[in-house]
């Protein structure tokens, strides 16, 4: 299942989802994102990323799979999550 999430901020919170395929996990997804705010959703998915990636870079040395850092901007319009490693 693909699902793509877009997050918008128009005089109030706002949030899209469009998906393609089996829909059996999209309501354990939407109960677990009820209730929080939009910044406690972006850090966990952000945090989840960030194991993620240290789980599938090779650690010949450790230290770039453990450099894997993201960050939350914020727009007027949208929020998003940008994932970089800070070992480059």
């Amino acid at each position: 299942m693909v699902v793509i999430c877009s997050l918008q901020s128009r005089g109030g919170s706002r949030m899209t989802i469009s998906s393609h395929g089996d829909f059996k996990n999209i309501e354990a997804f939407l109960k677990r994102a009820k209730g929080q705010t939009i910044f406690e959703a972006l850090n966990r998915f952000g945090q989840e990323g960030v194991d993620a990636l240290q789980r599938a870079t090779p650690v010949d040395t450790g230290k770039v799979a453990s450099s894997w850092v993201y960050e939350i901007r914020k727009t007027p319009k949208t929020y998003s999550i940008i994932w970089g490693n800070t070992d480059v």
